[in-house]
Order: structure tokens, then C-alpha cells, then sequence
């Protein structure tokens, strides 16, 4: 008996590998083909996506890199680094509004994160000291969540 299994899914795994070393070598058009190709096999795939929007950033195409980042946001809403990187492209698009409600969503989703940004995001923006506070609260929280994880958990 012959079974027939789709290849596809495999191969576009392969093609996300080789997009991620093609990134990494600087080689951002042909990454950004590779991972238009695994698209269409995964195209919920948040690591395709985030991809897409690495090579379209290093190939200046600053709004292609925040749409791919837009759809990375509605796929995986809780993931800090995703609005983190938009907060960043945003503020360097002179999208301060856009880029304050990302770095607020990035800190609500983890207190911890180091971002190089925040520091100039709260500096410069009209709600800088209310970020401040929510920022010191959520780490607060994070901290007492943590320590009592051992006790309850």
C-alpha cells in the first residue's frame, strides 16, 4: 500500500531554517523570498512573520517591516518582544502615539524586559511619569508573583 504525504509542511520548515541563517549572513532578499514561500504553507507562523519584517527592515522598507509585525501582534498577542519591536519601528517612523501603546502592551506583558527604547519612550512622551508608575507597579507585582510561586504553586 502507497501512502502520499505532503511534503509541504516539511519543506517549509527547511525554507524558515535556511531564511534564518540567509538573515543572519546578510543576505535579506533572498531570506524575504524564502519566508514568503513558508507563508504559504504556515501563514500564522509568528517566527515567518518576524522574519518578513527583520529583511524588510534591512532592506528600508520600514512599513512592510511594521505590517509584518502587525500581523505577528494579532497572531500572538502576549508576545512582549513582538510589541517591543513595534514600539521601536514605530518611534523611529516619528509614530510616538503608535510607539507609547506598544511600549505600554510590552511592559504589561513582561516588566522585566530590558528595552533599550523605554527609557526615551517614557522620557518623551505627555504619559512618561504615568509609565513610570506602571512600570514600578508591574515590576512590583512580577517580583511579589514570583516569590510567592515556591508557596502556592
Amino acid at each position: 500500500m502507497k501512502t502520499t504525504t505532503s511534503l509541504k509542511p516539511f519543506k517549509a520548515i527547511l525554507r524558515r531554517s535556511f531564511a534564518t541563517w540567509l538573515l543572519k549572513t546578510g543576505n535579506f532578499e533572498r531570506a524575504r523570498e524564502v519566508l514568503l514561500k513558508s507563508l504559504k504553507v504556515f501563514p500564522n507562523d509568528i517566527r515567518i512573520h518576524k522574519g518578513l519584517s527583520s529583511a524588510s527592515f534591512r532592506l528600508n522598507d520600514t512599513n512592510e517591516a511594521i505590517r509584518r509585525l502587525e500581523v505577528a501582534a494579532r497572531v500572538s498577542p502576549n508576545d512582549a518582544d513582538v510589541r517591543n519591536t513595534l514600539a521601536r519601528l514605530y518611534h523611529a517612523t516619528g509614530q510616538q502615539r503608535q510607539a507609547e501603546l506598544q511600549a505600554f502592551k510590552s511592559l504589561c506583558l513582561d516588566p522585566d524586559l530590558n528595552s533599550p527604547l523605554l527609557p526615551s519612550l517614557l522620557n518623551a512622551s505627555n504619559h512618561g511619569n504615568k509609565l513610570v508608575a506602571l512600570h514600578d507597579k508591574l515590576r512590583g507585582i512580577s517580583v511579589i508573583s514570583t516569590q510567592n510561586y515556591g508557596r502556592y504553586g
